[in-house]
């Protein structure tokens, strides 16, 4: 009965040695990608001339000491633990796979080959980084984000991290669309996670990274969008429904041609109410929305009713792990988080920028 089984799938495998070496690329790419970051948990960071400035090192040395110190000892510990792994695990399983990869390209013993390679690539490491490492390195990274980016974050103004928390959907769903205004899709389903929330010159503002789904006609469901949302309460109410690269759902709505014309060409602005529209995209708006979304492929998606204003930013990278090779009062200025909490600053300024009622921002 054994043999029956095995001669099909033998047979399938016998295949020339170009094809082989294709089949083998495709196979095992994705998972030599994975066994390197899960066991080397080396994030891959751009490099970056950005620094910390004096008054946010000098904050964190004399407020939050004690946090760096002891998220310090939990990096060092965990270096420790992935020692095993990373000097010995690791090369030995690279060593292990070439040697079958090169059997496998000449076509010996295939069928025990893929199996036993399979086994060893999700296997022998599983348990050690299910019991040790990886649940270590999750409780740093959620210390991080409860603790000290917060604490970075609050030299602009109320700055919290709320674990498990998220925004309601009944909050954003029946206000975004996607694609035509003909097909009017809804958000049907989402996927969230670190919300972030504060108040910055006396507005509410939340963050949360989300993924939106939406219907598809064979699929079932399709990621609509993927990335950051932002929700800011506006100190002036505006008339009407203004939208940006969002199918508007009313009738009454008509596209806005700005005097930016290159803003124009990237952003498809409707609005209900052409004047408010021209007050709420002010000259600096409209860049600061272009600087935040080079891409033209996956730009900033936006809609405001009211006093209410969603944004919906793709390719933040907020929150990101910590890197475990370096200490993290030296990491802090490379991450790319510190850049993007200026960023989103930046932004907020910007956005309540026409308000002079508002008090000033910190220095």
């Amino acid at each position: 009965m054994e043999t029956t089984q095995c001669q099909p799938m033998a047979a399938e495998l016998k295949l020339s040695r170009a094809q082989r070496w294709r089949f083998l690329a495709a196979l095992y790419a994705g998972e030599l990608q994975w066994l390197y970051r899960a066991l080397a948990r080396r994030p891959a960071l751009k490099p970056t001339s950005s620094e910390l400035s004096p008054e946010q090192e000098q904050y964190l040395a004399q407020n939050h000491q004690e946090v760096l110190q002891q998220l310090e000892q939990q990096r060092q510990q965990l270096v420790r633990n992935c020692w095993p792994i990373r000097k010995v695990a690791f090369p030995v399983l690279a060593i292990f796979s070439l040697v079958c990869m090169l059997l496998f390209a000449h076509g010996a013993g295939t069928v025990v080959i893929v199996i036993l390679l399979l086994w060893c690539w999700f296997h022998l490491p599983k348990h050690m980084l299910d019991e040790g490492i990886l649940p270590g390195y999750a409780r740093l990274n959620h210390q991080f984000l409860t603790y000290l980016l917060p604490a970075i974050g609050s030299k602009y103004g109320s700055f919290h991290y709320q674990a498990g928390q998220s925004i309601a959907l009944s909050r954003f769903q029946t206000r975004l669309y996607f694609g035509t205004r003909h097909l009017n899709l809804r958000i049907r389903q989402t996927e969230q996670a670190n919300y972030f929330h504060g108040n910055y010159r006396g507005c509410d503002w939340e963050l949360e990274q989300v993924k939106l789904y939406g219907p598809h006609k064979q699929k079932g469901t399709t990621v609509h969008f993927e990335g950051h949302m932002l929700i800011l309460q506006l100190p002036q109410s505006f008339k009407g429904i203004t939208t940006l690269n969002l199918a508007c759902p009313l009738a009454s709505a008509a596209r806005v041609h700005l005097e930016q014309s290159r803003f124009s060409d990237r952003f498809r602005v409707e609005s209900t109410d052409q004047v408010a529209a021209r007050a709420w995209l002010t000259p600096a708006v409209m860049e600061r929305l272009s600087t935040i979304s080079p891409n033209s492929l996956s730009p900033v998606h936006a809609h405001l009713e009211g006093s209410s204003l969603i944004l919906l930013i793709p390719g933040l990278r907020f929150a990101s792990p910590l890197a475990l090779d370096t200490p993290i009062a030296s990491c802090l200025a490379g991450q790319p988080c510190i850049q993007e909490l200026e960023q989103l600053f930046a932004l907020l300024d910007t956005l309540l920028g026409q308000f002079s009622s508002l008090p000033a921002p910190r220095k």
